[in-house]
């Protein structure tokens, strides 16, 4: 079983690698590589460890930048990975912007979290 630490250093290590992302029912396929990764440990149990991830992907023949918001699952007794990237929201950074600005503009329930980023990062926006 990897500790805490390795399995940071794992994830953050598939940064550079090719990406291929496939969308669903055949619509296409893209290929890219993945530019960098915010990790972030989310929780455990005695079976797995989750871990939160923001992507940053660069696609072939594509202007703008995507991010993806995802998560891995580390099963320990079997010290394998399982990705949750199929599932996940993979948009160009304008989309994602688009979003969070409508949800803050929209949503009462959002804005805490929001404005607690933005306490916590001040020093650095």
């Amino acid at each position: 079983m990897l500790s805490h630490a390795e399995q940071e250093k794992y994830l953050i290590s598939r940064v550079g690698n090719p990406v291929n992302f496939k969308y669903p029912e055949g619509e296409g396929k893209k290929k890219g590589k993945l530019v960098d990764r915010v990790v972030c440990f989310s929780s455990e149990n005695e079976k797995v460890v989750y871990w939160n991830l923001i992507d940053l992907i660069r696609f072939e023949n594509e202007d703008e930048d995507r991010l993806r918001i995802t998560y891995y699952r580390y099963r320990k007794r079997e010290n394998e990975w399982n990705f949750a990237g199929q599932t996940s929201l993979t948009d160009p950074y304008s989309n994602i912007v688009n979003l969070f600005t409508r949800a803050v503009r929209e949503k009462d329930w959002i804005r805490p979290l929001f404005k607690k980023v933005y306490e916590q990062c001040r020093d650095v926006l």
